[in-house]
């Protein structure tokens, strides 16, 4: 925490990502209930609230933007400042300590996400809290989809050590992810080939469960043990196929032109 202030951006950011669909939306619609059922009848889904279901999706969008962030900006810094070598000559792994960045990010995300989206319920006047077992089921699914994508930022930061960029790599990506996971509109809507594609991605999963537990909105699959069983097996899965890849990445390069070369 050398920044405190960056503590206090991550906890309204999600807040502030928001604020432009909910705002369009009372707007165009006059009021909350108007809005509900407009979007509700537009996007095709039972969501009873359509503030919460804009709070829930803006807050995975960041959650996903500060994994591949965090993964990214750790490896391109110790690149660019000579020390990722360093790195590989302590006496383990250079996964452990990945996975130790990767602990503290996932304990930061977890506090941004009670924060923000308790401030912001206060400031919007939705009640979060609603119902205990509703949260519980929410928050499992938020600490369980937690795997999957960091698992995913594996493989990304095996990208930015091959290609030594990472900003326009994370453009792409977050991008590419944040259009597909359906943070501020049920995937539904999107063309089969589209839908496809998504149900590929574990924050689609994640957001969607969360959504489901808080709001009412419909399970992907058609119920909650269903929705949690393929969360799971992507929490398995993906740090498996990020853990090859960085690996693969990482004894390629020592073969060819070296790790610290930026």
């Amino acid at each position: 925490m050398r920044y405190k202030g960056a503590l206090l951006v991550d906890m309204l950011s999600p807040m502030l990502y928001s604020l432009l669909p909910i705002l369009f939306g009372l707007a165009i619609a006059g009021n909350l209930e108007a809005a509900t059922k407009q979007f509700q009848g537009v996007g095709g889904t039972n969501a009873s609230d359509f503030i919460l279901y804009m709070l829930v999706g803006s807050n995975m969008l960041l959650i996903i933007n500060g994994a591949i962030f965090n993964f990214g900006f750790f490896l391109r810094r110790e690149q660019i400042t000579g020390t990722l070598e360093s790195l590989y000559l302590t006496p383990i792994s250079q996964i452990y300590v990945l996975i130790g960045t990767a602990m503290y990010a996932i304990v930061r995300a977890l506090i941004n996400f009670l924060f923000s989206i308790t401030i912001a319920g206060l400031l919007f006047r939705v009640n979060i809290f609603q119902s205990i077992d509703s949260f519980a089921i929410a928050f499992l699914f938020l600490i369980v989809g937690m795997i999957p994508i960091y698992g995913l930022a594996l493989g990304f930061g095996a990208l930015v050590l091959k290609f030594k960029d990472m900003d326009s790599i994370q453009g792409i990506i977050t991008m590419i992810l944040s259009m597909f996971m359906g943070a501020f509109f049920p995937i539904s809507v999107f063309p089969r080939i589209f839908q496809y594609i998504a149900v590929l991605i574990p924050a689609t999963w994640q957001d969607s469960g969360i959504k489901a537990a808080l709001i009412g909105s419909s399970w992907l699959n058609g119920s909650l043990y269903s929705d949690l069983s393929i969360l799971i097996v992507f929490a398995f899965l993906y740090p498996i196929i990020g853990m090859i890849t960085y690996l693969f990445t990482e004894r390629s390069m020592r073969k060819t032109q070296g790790l610290g070369v930026f």
